[in-house]
């Protein structure tokens, strides 16, 4: 999987360089990106409990869904998105939800690219589960080389929720671990927790 996807990203490089895009002045470089992403997804895969793992080719899984890929590039949709879908269990509760897009961007490949949750004692991420202090989540996010990025207050539909916290690896944007934290009697613990991975090719492409 991770070489496929470094060689499709330096075939599609390649392509648009030759029609006067200028994705990098060295392709190489964009493809040791796409090799860190790879190598983050895998660490976190591996050391998480997901009813998914980031990345799972859809073709490859059962229930999630296939769909027009054009649709999702050209964002010309009402929401919500094509590519997001609900998780349920065996009895058709909605256990979370999911998100796939084509990765990397202009591939065939529709991978599960974001995942979230906000049901206790069915996954976690590097242990981390929902419940959980904010306090722990950190110290178990640092351990892997995780740091917070940015927060913000919640508003709208997820006022429920006090703060929004999103983490990185290395500053790594492409990768990202995002916790909806409730807050109450000065102890703050998870509501929702939210797994994104992002494409380097989409960013630019529509930056």
């Amino acid at each position: 999987m991770k070489t496929k996807i470094i060689l499709i990203y330096l075939v599609l490089t390649l392509l648009l360089n030759l029609y006067g895009c200028n994705v990098s002045d060295d392709a190489e470089d964009q493809a040791v990106v796409y090799e860190k992403i790879i190598e983050a997804v895998t660490q976190l895969n591996e050391n998480s409990i997901l009813h998914f793992n980031l990345l799972t080719l859809a073709s490859e899984a059962d229930n999630i869904p296939q769909v027009n890929i054009e649709l999702i590039r050209t964002g010309e949709f009402e929401p919500p998105p094509p590519g997001e879908f609900d998780i349920l269990d065996d009895a058709g509760a909605q256990i979370g939800v999911g998100a796939v897009m084509p990765f990397p961007w202009l591939s065939d490949d529709l991978c599960l690219i974001a995942i979230s949750w906000d049901v206790m004692g069915l996954y976690n991420v590097f242990g981390i589960d929902i419940g959980d202090s904010l306090e722990k989540a950190e110290s178990a996010f640092g351990d892997f080389g995780y740091t917070r990025i940015r927060e913000s207050e919640q508003t709208g539909q997820y006022a429920r929720f006090s703060r929004r916290i999103v983490y990185e690896i290395d500053e790594m944007e492409y990768v990202r671990i995002v916790l909806n934290v409730l807050e109450s009697e000065g102890s703050s613990n998870i509501g929702e927790i939210i797994l994104h991975v992002d494409d380097p090719l989409r960013q630019f492409l529509y930056e």
